[in-house]
């Protein structure tokens, strides 16, 4: 064997033996499916078939712990990955189907339907996997009639629930506080409490299923029961203990002093707790006045600071937009300094003016030399493709005034032709205006200014 077969060899053998050992592919990508379908309720919808997937997969994966897989526990699971690929593809398919089921029992259990109400639950259950399976083999023309149904197994499971949870507590509430002479002691909270109980009790029995102020109701009857039973219990000790009603009138005055002290009242209870509760009433709603204030005074400021912060913008923007027109001017001075052409920036608008343009006695067309000019200007102007151009042609008054006016308009548009043909503007960017004026020129010389109109952003 050459050298070269022996140095590759030996790379070969070096490079399998430092392959480090990694679990099949297979594990990794089967635990991401089994997250996928279990998010996607995927577990609820076949639990079956899930779960007996799940199993085979632990089974394996424990195996896997103690020893290398067999190539055939690694077939199995290859096998596993595409049964579990195939159930969250169909999951993925049916979801859009059953979200408002899957909204229903998550309400359900929520009221522990699943406990206090487990045989309709069930049934809702065993509703739900058989739509599933039927939707998997073909959506039916009347699948939201089916949907509705099973939405509404559901919502009859969590309204058992309510019944049975709620009115088992509440009972068994009522009883020991009428053990206790509720009725007597505590007349106004007993009648309340009863009250709530045959407001429930009446949407309950009309198995108004969608009513909304039963979950309200329900709670209100559920707290009220144990305020009730409460009354009576603290009125039951104070009758068996002489000294019970001291005791828990000094305990309601320490808190009320702990309170008070808060909000730098004084306390006297010389007249009795309710005085003092109602100053600490009146401080409350001071500073809930207060805060109400500070709220709208933080909400004008905000709107304050949102204002600024948009003049800012503004103020930004307009600023690099004039830094980008005064470096475009820059150029354009550069380019027709040497044509003896002037370049003026002002707030809203560049002019270019152009002194002693030669026209020939009569004739709209200026000079050779002139025209080179004027052509040169157009090619400069280029860079603002987007503003629109207005050519001034300035001309001394002399002879017949309307004459001049005239002569002076055709040489502007004749002027204006010759920039719009050297910088390619459309003729809606471009107009042209003949003036005539007192002697600001020498002999038959005319003076050209052109405007170029910055937008409006720039004004």
């Amino acid at each position: 064997m050459t050298l070269k077969h022996l140095i590759l060899t030996f790379f070969l053998l070096t490079g399998i033996i430092s392959l480090p050992a990694q679990e099949p592919l297979e594990i990794g990508q089967i635990e991401e499916l089994i997250l996928s379908i279990r998010q996607n309720s995927g577990d609820i919808l076949f639990p079956k078939r899930f779960n007996e997937y799940l199993n085979q997969f632990q089974r394996i994966m424990d195996l896997s712990l103690e020893r290398p897989l067999t190539d055939i526990e690694r077939s199995d699971l290859k096998s596993l990955y595409r049964l579990f690929e195939d159930l969250n593809q169909k999951n993925d398919r049916l979801k859009p189907y059953f979200t408002s089921i899957i909204e229903s029992r998550e309400n359900a259990l929520a009221n522990e339907a699943n406990d206090f109400s487990p045989q309709l639950f069930q049934k809702a259950e065993k509703s739900l996997q058989e739509l599933a399976e039927k939707f998997e083999k073909n959506i039916p023309g009347n699948s939201q009639e089916l949907i509705n149904r099973c939405v509404q197994l559901y919502k009859e499971a969590e309204f058992e629930a309510v019944r049975n949870k709620l009115l088992s507590e509440v009972r068994i509430l009522l009883q020991e506080s009428q053990e206790l002479d509720a009725e007597k002691v505590a007349p106004q909270s007993f009648n309340k409490v009863n009250s709530l109980l045959g407001e429930v009790e009446e949407i309950l029995n009309a198995r108004r299923y969608n009513d909304p102020t039963l979950s309200e109701k329900a709670s209100q009857l559920l707290e009220e029961s144990k305020h009730l039973l409460f009354i009576v219990q603290q009125n039951q000790q104070l009758r068996q203990d002489n000294a019970a009603f001291e005791s828990y009138l000094l305990q309601l005055e320490e808190t009320t002093s702990r309170i008070a002290r808060l909000l730098q009242i004084d306390t006297s209870f010389s007249n009795g707790v309710q005085q003092v509760l109602k100053n600490i009433e009146l401080s409350l709603q001071d500073l809930q006045n207060e805060l109400q204030r500070q709220q709208q005074q933080n909400q004008f400021l905000q709107d304050s600071i949102a204002r600024i912060s948009e003049e800012m913008e503004s103020m930004r923007l307009k600023l690099v937009k004039d830094q980008a027109i005064s470096e475009r001017v820059e150029v354009l001075k550069a380019q027709l300094s040497p044509l003896n052409i002037k370049v003026v920036y002002q707030e809203h608008e560049i002019i270019l003016r152009l002194n002693s343009l030669q026209f020939p006695l009569g004739k709209l067309q200026v000079i050779k030399e002139d025209q080179d000019r004027l052509e040169k200007m157009g090619e400069a102007l280029r860079t603002f493709p987007l503003e629109s151009l207005l050519v001034k042609v300035i001309q001394n008054p002399g002879g017949n005034a309307q004459y001049n006016q005239n002569l002076a308009e055709q040489r502007a548009k004749s002027v204006a032709l010759i920039i719009q043909n050297s910088s390619y503007l459309p003729d809606f960017r471009i107009s042209s205006e003949g003036l005539v004026k007192g002697n600001e020129m020498k002999g038959g010389n005319s003076l050209v200014e052109i405007v170029v109109e910055l937008p409006g952003d720039n004004r």
